[in-house]
């Protein structure tokens, strides 16, 4: 999933990443759904995104937040929706493992840029790992299943021929008496 030469992430694995850190993104930090992440949810993402290592010192003041968010958000309303934010990701996780510290040395900013990506990459291979035990773990009971089934349906034919059983000796009994 990783060049070994550029360092720099496969294009299939940017555009899952993509997808999953903007899903858990909205899904935790778009609070009032009305599908984009305004100044306010904006600032509690970064604050704890900045915070996961423990440093309150990482914590950006409202002065990073806001050039923050004006860095990313494309049509300067004050507001990111999906697409804005998919692509700061994906211009942040097509970048060489040098092009990041080279981006991130030229201010804490951007440190803090990186930081934040660094952190969402994290965040998005456990989500991937746990997606992938979760299928393994449901496509192991999906086996099971065509098992259950058969075992059902050979025990309602088992059940539906005892009971033309005995209905047929109620039949003959019927006749002899």
């Amino acid at each position: 999933e990783v060049d070994s030469e550029t360092g720099k992430l496969s294009d299939d694995t940017i555009l899952k990443h993509v997808a999953l850190i903007t899903n858990l993104v909205w899904k935790r930090y778009d609070n009032d759904g009305n599908g984009v992440i305004d100044a306010y949810e904006f600032s509690t993402l970064i604050g704890d995104v900045m915070a996961w290592d423990g440093e309150d010192s990482d914590k950006p003041n409202p002065f990073e937040v806001k050039k923050f968010l004006d860095e990313i958000d494309e049509n300067g309303d004050g507001e990111l929706d999906r697409d804005e934010f998919g692509h700061f990701v994906r211009d942040g996780l097509s970048l060489s493992d040098q092009e990041r510290i080279d981006f991130a040395t030229n201010s804490p900013m951007h440190a803090r840029f990186m930081l934040f990506l660094e952190n969402m990459i994290i965040v998005a291979e456990k989500r991937e790992e746990k997606l992938k035990s979760t299928k393994v773990k449901n496509d192991t009971k999906d086996d099971d299943k065509p098992k259950e089934e058969e075992q059902q349906q050979q025990q309602e034919q088992e059940q539906q021929q005892e009971e033309e059983k005995q209905n047929e000796t109620k039949d003959d009994e019927k006749v002899d008496g």
